[in-house]
């Protein structure tokens, strides 16, 4: 019944209803359709009008060229020809013997004269990599090479490393231009691309140790990829060394790094240098709430953290208190918190040396003026 209606109102350039039928089979790639519905869906491919020559169908107030990725995308996602590619792709999924049909119709795409069309053709090319990997790869390659923001799409990150081995020098190029761009959505892109290439491959040690030169937004997004490996045995030792690199860093870097505790990265045995190292950086006082909600999820005991819930409250509290850098506010709760919980356990397991850690940074405190001072003391003396 569906297809006597589809070629009954076959689509045109006027109505909607080539954009309809595209949408029909991708969501009902299963079926059985016959040849007829296949050649409906070639000519919408090859010959629907949209997108036109040098027009948009989406634009914004900021972009109204399709000049960004985000325009590009959504472009891609709403011409007739995105459609049919998306459509395409859906049946060679399930379907790898219609490849030898679709093969010249997925060419036609890949050198379309709209950037977003072939955008589109990416969805295409990930089923036929899986069944003609020669004449694919040089397509994709092709593709991003003559416009770096496809790298965007979802389905191109896994073929920039899926071709390295064969295409190099290429895949480098378009991970470069991707992380020099000006486009926020291709700089996080590039950024993780990046720094996976490093972690995996030993590629942009020049840029992943150039933390002076970084922006926000690329210092960000390499820790957010490293911090992915982080707990890998294999990787862990290059991962905290790239980690380092950060730590004296001026920027606001807390959110990346405070994923080692919410996404439970944390091997005390194994990590517990690494982060004495971190609770004496920059980053100490904006990673203090991450680490107490760590301690306080995972019911974990805090005399084990002790030299670094030590390193860390001494190292925010002994700051010149003329140093721009400086200022207690958000946090003195938080240490004092600490220090409280970790007297309490230092009493049970009768460890003198922790316990006068804890009253000699109490004591700092009370000199300072800062914290929970009466609270605390008096959490103190009640012992």
């Amino acid at each position: 019944m569906i297809e006597i209606i589809l070629l009954k109102y076959p689509g045109d350039n006027k109505s909607y209803r080539a954009r309809y039928i595209c949408d029909i089979i991708e969501k009902r790639k299963d079926d059985k359709w016959s040849e007829a519905i296949m050649s409906v869906l070639k000519d919408i491919a090859l010959n629907h009008k949209d997108p036109e020559e040098g027009k948009v169908d989406v634009s914004s107030s900021v972009d109204k060229e399709m000049k960004t990725f985000d325009m590009l995308s959504s472009n891609s996602l709403n011409c007739v020809r995105g459609k049919a590619a998306s459509a395409i792709a859906a049946l060679l999924w399930d379907r790898s013997e219609l490849y030898v049909q679709f093969k010249d119709v997925v060419d036609n795409l890949i050198n379309d004269i709209n950037p977003a069309v072939k955008m589109a053709t990416i969805e295409c090319l990930c089923p036929i990599y899986n069944i003609d990997r020669d004449w694919a790869s040089p397509k994709v390659i092709c593709l991003l090479k003559e416009d770096y923001r496809i790298s965007g799409h979802p389905e191109s990150k896994q073929f920039l490393f899926l071709l390295y081995s064969n295409y190099k020098q290429d895949v480098l190029d378009v991970i470069r231009r991707c992380y020099y761009s000006d486009d926020e959505e291709l700089i996080t892109i590039g950024a993780h691309c990046l720094s996976k290439m490093y972690i995996l491959y030993d590629e942009f040690s020049q840029e992943v140790e150039d933390v002076k030169n970084m922006d926000e937004d690329q210092a960000k997004s390499i820790i957010e990829m490293a911090i992915l490996y982080f707990s890998k045995d294999q990787y862990s030792k290059k991962v905290k060394s790239l980690l380092r690199c950060f730590f004296s860093s001026d920027q606001d870097l807390e959110f990346p790094f405070v994923r080692l505790f919410y996404d439970n990265r944390i091997d005390l045995d194994r990590d517990i240098e690494f982060l004495l190292e971190m609770v004496q950086s920059k980053l100490s006082k904006r990673i203090i709430h991450a680490f107490i909600s760590y301690l306080e999820e995972n019911a974990m005991s805090v005399i084990d953290f002790s030299d670094v819930i030590i390193q860390m409250s001494n190292n925010i509290l002994q700051r010149p208190l003329d140093d721009e850098d400086h200022h207690y506010m958000g946090i003195d709760d938080e240490i004092s918190k600490l220090i409280s919980a970790l007297y309490d356990e230092s009493l049970n397991y009768e460890d003198d040396n922790i316990t006068q850690q804890c009253l000699d940074i109490w004591d700092l405190m009370f000199e300072k003026r800062i914290g929970s001072i009466h609270r605390l003391s008096r959490q103190i003396l009640e012992r």
